[in-house]
């Protein structure tokens, strides 16, 4: 199996168990963050979502200005420092003050810590190549580093359940910090293993304002020049604005319209959705990707499919498995546009493509989250849910089209 092969590496083996270890703290942080906004802001809590969302937007166009002059491996050590150092400041606070948490020093946490995450994320993908070491493993290495957020996602919130009788909520950024720190000792561990380490730093332009250029733009300019990449780049935001939209808001809303007691049943729907993730992504790292492209719009047109699917059930084991097999086309879309983007590229254009990648992603979350209200009110959940799994369809549909019409052009 080419995820065993990947994980005989031992580099690959390690900063995949320090990521997961620190996605799992994520998920702990999410839990933590949502029980003191809650408390503290009630119903206006949810105005957190659009904050982070807005943070992650505006850090991943400029990140690239102080990033792409400096190694990934450096980048990502700073990153967790800083994240690390961002939220064990609640914890602290109580510890030595006594005093109610103030609200400006949550926000100043999850300000932080939304704008370190367009910094790491694209550096992790710039050293992945390396680590893997030849092109058949990379796109199990992309599997596994795929799916360890995946992973997260089932088991942080089982921990956090836990750990909530008994464990005082302040230190579940405690517990999140001490993960960072983790991550960040791996990094430094694997500086044998990662060229950029003794490398000289990647040339940039002369003056300030074409490294500006170059940092804000760096992406879209590199893209540009293949594209075919660039349109699956803006595809991945569309559909992304529409699992956001068709999944977590109109599903959720569903059943608080029609029997707010069920409510729970959301979290069911959730984890199916995540299951079907993580089966996906076993089976598709040990596939050879021949055509990235024809995968990717197979793996939209299952979600799609699986999104109309959900909308029209109307029992929980139906959506439960319409979430699931929805679920399974993500990591076909996923892993070979990682893979493509890592073979593409020069290396020291790979974290720009991939911030590219980041700012279509959330500006098309941003988006749906701006229009849910109207298109709710409009046509209801169910519909909503519809419309996003028709989106999903053409997108999927229009690279099939794309495809056929080079063949015959040809």
């Amino acid at each position: 199996m080419q995820i065993a092969k990947a994980l005989r590496n031992k580099p690959v083996a390690l900063l995949w168990s320090a990521m997961v270890f620190s996605a799992i703290g994520d998920e702990l942080y999410t839990i933590a963050l949502i029980f003191v906004a809650t408390s503290a802001l009630g119903f206006l809590a949810g105005y957190l979502v659009s904050i982070q969302m807005a943070c992650t937007l505006i850090a991943s166009l400029y990140a690239g200005v102080f990033a792409d002059r400096r190694h990934p491996r450096g980048v990502m050590i700073i990153s967790d420092l800083v994240r690390a150092l961002a939220v064990v400041l609640p914890a602290l606070w109580l510890a030595f003050l006594s005093a109610p948490l103030p609200l400006w020093l949550l926000a100043l946490m999850m300000i932080v810590v939304a704008s370190a995450k367009p910094f790491f994320d694209p550096a992790l993908q710039t050293i992945l190549p390396e680590l893997a070491r030849d092109k058949d493993t990379l796109s199990a290495v992309n599997g596994l580093f795929d799916a360890m957020r995946r992973v997260a996602r089932i088991f942080g919130p089982g921990l956090g359940a836990l750990l909530i009788p008994i464990l005082p909520i302040q230190h579940f950024f405690s517990l999140d910090a001490l993960t960072f720190l983790v991550s960040a000792a791996t990094l430094v561990w694997l500086r044998r293993n990662v060229a950029d380490a003794h490398e000289p730093r990647t040339s940039a332009p002369a003056g300030f304002w074409p490294r500006l250029r170059q940092g804000v733009f760096g992406g879209f300019l590199a893209a540009g020049r293949k594209p075919v990449i660039a349109a699956h780049i803006f595809a991945f935001g569309v559909q992304n604005g529409a699992w956001y939209l068709g999944l977590i808001l109109a599903t959720a809303l569903r059943f608080r319209q029609n029997d707010p007691a069920d409510f729970s049943h959301f979290g069911l729907i959730v984890a199916a959705y995540g299951v079907g993730n993580v089966a996906s992504t076993l089976v598709t790292a040990e596939l050879k990707i021949g055509n990235p492209f024809l995968f990717m719009s197979v793996g939209r047109l299952i979600c799609g499919l699986g999104f109309c699917l959900l909308a029209l059930s109307n029992s929980l084991p139906g959506m439960m498995a319409a979430a699931a097999f929805a679920a399974t086309g993500a990591p076909l879309a996923q892993i070979p546009f990682v893979t493509l983007v890592q073979t593409s590229f020069p290396p020291n254009e790979i974290a720009s493509v991939f911030r590219m990648r980041m700012t279509c992603d959330w500006l098309g979350m941003f988006l749906a989250l701006a229009l849910s209200p109207m298109l709710l009110a409009a046509v209801g959940p169910e519909a909503t849910t519809a419309i996003a799994g028709f989106t999903y369809l053409a997108a999927g549909g229009s690279g099939f089209l794309k495809r056929l019409g080079a063949r015959v052009r040809a």
